[in-house]
């Protein structure tokens, strides 16, 4: 039991090291992150197409699986990607992740600059 709990406490660490490492990459990109207090980071869309589109892009041609929200689990308008870093996740693949969203970004043709989270997220 204090074996499992010494190495559940270092991957506790580690998946928040992780967050706050991708949440500023994503943040230092001008991408819309919203604030929360848990490890998972929303980055709003605001419309369902746009959201749909991004995800099944990150799939299809980058291989990253990013969960769109959309309505009826947000309000329409406040459709929103869904990133949920784990232990697992290391930071050149968070790198990454972050490169290739601002490539299909960029594709779709969506603005950037929106901060939607403060210094502290």
């Amino acid at each position: 039991l204090v074996i499992f709990l010494i190495w559940a406490k270092g991957h506790i660490n580690r998946e928040g090291l992780l967050v706050v490492y991708l949440r500023n990459a994503l943040l230092q990109r001008g991408f819309p992150v919203e604030h929360t207090p848990s490890h998972i980071i929303p980055i709003k869309i605001g419309n369902p197409l746009q959201c749909g589109a991004l995800s099944d892009m990150l799939l299809k041609e980058k291989g990253h699986y990013i969960q769109a929200i959309n309505y009826p689990t947000v309000a329409r308008g406040e459709e929103k990607l869904r990133l949920a870093p784990t232990p697992h996740h290391s930071k050149e693949l968070m790198d990454k992740l972050v490169d290739d969203l601002s490539e299909v970004w960029a594709a779709l043709k969506l603005p950037l600059g929106g901060l939607q989270c403060g210094k502290v997220c």
